[in-house]
């Protein structure tokens, strides 16, 4: 159905968003998008694949709330992204977790 070629697969800044090929899939669009489509799914093995998936597994109108963040980790994740403590602090602040427990304490 789709023509193979040597490069790598993932998706590349060319591939198409998968909402558009999601919709391309479900409805087989009639305009220019659809031609552009097809000739980037005549060269990319990734997106073939994908619409493939799409076809046979169609996305679902449910909506997912995302899962809670531990307090322990989002704090990390600011601190480390609004550089308000050096790396250092946390590297201790490991290795103290990870004292909990040695082999010789077994």
């Amino acid at each position: 159905m789709y023509l193979l070629s040597s490069s790598v697969f993932c998706k590349q800044i060319t591939c198409p968003r998968s909402e558009l090929l999601a919709i391309y899939s479900a409805t087989r669009m009639v305009t220019e998008i659809e031609s552009l489509i097809e000739e980037h799914l005549a060269a990319c093995d990734f997106c073939g694949a994908e619409t493939q998936l799409l076809t046979k597994y169609p996305p679902t109108e449910e909506k997912f709330a995302p899962p809670e963040i531990p307090e322990n980790l989002r704090c990390l994740a600011e601190a480390i992204l609004c550089h308000h403590a050096p790396a250092s602090q946390f590297s201790q602040s490991i290795a103290f977790e990870k004292q909990g427990l040695t082999l010789t304490d077994a």
